[in-house]
């Protein structure tokens, strides 16, 4: 099965399950790193569009992590290409299950997320925010 894999760093946003007093449950920050391997065989293209310099593709995507996170994202991104400047740029919106940092099992939700590719050398870079 053709699989990508790929080193990640999370910025974590958890709400506290311990807050009682108060409905709204303080934020707490937490980086995290760990590597994902993103199953291409199995993604889902919903969407492509032609543009000026490449293509805008919208599909559905799993991701498995391992690491201070260990569990899958379903992640449904919108692929933005430019074949021009050699660069990919995914946002959209993701659901993690799993745990973090040795937590009892979570679902978390991000639509901050920004990921970035240098097509030409591989570089990957990116940012989730993951919210209780």
């Amino acid at each position: 099965m053709p699989h990508h894999v790929m080193t990640l760093i999370f910025m974590i946003v958890l709400g506290s399950t311990l807050q009682v007093a108060s409905e709204e449950a303080p934020s707490i920050r937490r980086s995290v790193a760990g590597s994902g391997v993103h199953f291409f065989t199995t993604t889902i293209i919903h969407s492509k569009e032609r543009t000026e310099f490449g293509l805008i593709q919208r599909s559905t995507e799993i991701v498995e992590l391992k690491g201070d996170l260990i569990g899958r994202v379903l992640y449904q991104p919108t692929s933005v290409f430019d074949f021009v400047k050699g660069t990919l740029v995914n946002t959209g919106h993701q659901v993690f299950s799993g745990t973090i940092l040795g937590s009892a099992p979570v679902m978390l939700y991000d639509d901050e997320f920004r990921f970035e590719v240098n097509l030409n050398t591989g570089a990957e870079c990116g940012t989730c925010t993951f919210k209780n």
